[in-house]
């Protein structure tokens, strides 16, 4: 694995510890980042993803628990917890079992971070109605 690598794994399990800062220091100029709710491309609006959700949520956590390098893309495997803010605040922590696709350029920049999670379960189950909405659906369509 790269030394790049390893040093934005570091970064991504101190996210609730490190400034944003540090974090965008690892983004190339034209970097795109990729979740269930933004698909952002440029250091500015990466930056306001990162301060979005530490606006958001508090004590924010990642555990990597796996990591793999293919052809031109790295995956890592974690567990991101935090405690929502506002209205979700009540309903507890998250535990959010994810992916990430990161691509690094040859100076060490990330140049792409994809992430594959699904916010079903973790957001939108948790909003009055929407939540029982999608708890039927997915009774209804899923095999348990």
């Amino acid at each position: 694995m790269s030394e790049a690598l390893d040093r934005y794994v570091a970064a991504m399990e101190a996210t609730g510890t490190t400034s944003i800062d540090d974090i965008m220091a690892f983004f190339a100029d034209d970097a795109r980042f990729k979740d269930p709710f933004s698909d952002v491309r440029g250091k500015a609006k990466i930056r306001r993803v990162f301060e979005k959700t530490h606006e958001d949520l508090d004590d924010l956590r990642i555990s990597v628990t796996d990591r793999a390098s293919g052809g031109d893309a790295h995956y890592i495997r974690w567990i991101f917890k935090a405690a929502p803010k506002g209205l979700l605040r009540r309903q507890g922590e998250f535990v959010i079992e994810g992916m990430t696709e990161v691509h690094i350029n040859e100076h060490g920049l990330v140049t792409a971070h994809l992430d594959y999670w699904d916010p079903t379960p973790h957001v939108w189950q948790r909003i009055p109605l929407m939540g029982t909405a999608l708890g039927a659906l997915r009774r209804q369509v899923g095999v348990r």
